[in-house]
């Protein structure tokens, strides 16, 4: 499985890098930060969980998760990818193209439609589609350079609008998608002493993701076509660092960590920091 991962991710990622070394469902949209425990956002209410290792303050599950992720994906209970699925989907979250809005297409029943569909900048630079497709998944491929609009390309708009925090974007008020150098510090490039009882843990695998504070989940994710892959076998995490013309993100397999540059057509789930 591993191998074939890999042939899947040196398709989705150009250039590759080895690293160094529950509640929800509530209908109210309105953000509360007044409860420094929880936090409500497009329906959803989150933890708040504290670093054990840089001090800051990140959501305590995936954008769109209704659970923290119980167990690892090498739990003895666990006798396949699907085994763990079944038990854990509920922990991760939502999948999102790179610099889109809640709106729709993040969905794991989401449809899907070609590249050519309208699209328009408004006046805060946030690109949005201006028909009727707004909710469905964009397809694209290497002719369109994995991305699903031309109208950003070096990703700076995109990269403004996932870096607001006054709940206007996908993280709740007070944060923001975290920069590639923010996940890194919390997980593989961490270099201290460790503890599994705090969450202090150096990520180098898919085993120790959920032994870290962060308990990222083998999610998987969705290529250019909309195929989800991967998923109960490794995880994969956007930052909102865009480099010329993709994005930097996390990802964990069964026996490695580390960090890639992935076309901004695929959908991989958001974790959030607060700013």
């Amino acid at each position: 499985m591993l191998n074939v991962f890999k042939i899947l991710l040196s398709a989705m990622v150009v250039l590759y890098f080895s690293a160094c070394g529950g509640g929800g469902g509530s209908s109210d949209n309105n953000q509360s930060p007044s409860d420094t425990n929880t936090i409500s956002h497009n329906g959803f209410t989150y933890g708040i969980v504290s670093s054990p290792i840089t001090g800051k303050k990140w959501l305590d599950r995936n954008l769109g998760a209704t659970k923290v992720c119980t167990k690892s994906r090498d739990d003895v209970s666990f006798v396949d990818g699907d085994t763990y699925v079944t038990s854990q989907k509920d922990c991760f979250g939502d999948y999102y193209q790179w610099g889109r809005l809640a709106d729709g297409h993040e969905k794991r029943d989401s449809s899907a439609i070609s590249y050519d569909v309208n699209l328009t900048v408004d006046d805060n630079g946030v690109i949005k589609i201006i028909d009727e497709e707004s909710n469905k998944f964009i397809i694209s491929d290497s002719s369109y350079n994995y991305d699903w609009t031309d109208k950003d390309s070096d990703g700076s708009k995109r990269k403004a609008l996932w870096s607001k925090t006054d709940g206007t974007s996908i993280c709740p008020l007070g944060f923001r998608v975290p920069t590639i150098d923010e996940l890194k510090a919390e997980t593989i490039a961490y270099t201290g002493a460790e503890d599994e009882v705090s969450g202090k843990v150096k990520v180098t695998n898919r085993d120790s993701a959920f032994k870290n504070f962060l308990k990222f989940p083998a999610s998987g994710g969705y290529s250019s076509n909309s195929i989800l892959f991967a998923q109960g076998n490794n995880g994969i995490v956007w930052s909102s660092s865009p480099s010329e013309s993709r994005t930097e993100n996390i990802y964990v397999d069964v026996s490695d960590s580390g960090y890639g540059l992935s076309g901004r057509v695929y959908a991989f789930p958001v974790r959030c920091i607060k700013d």
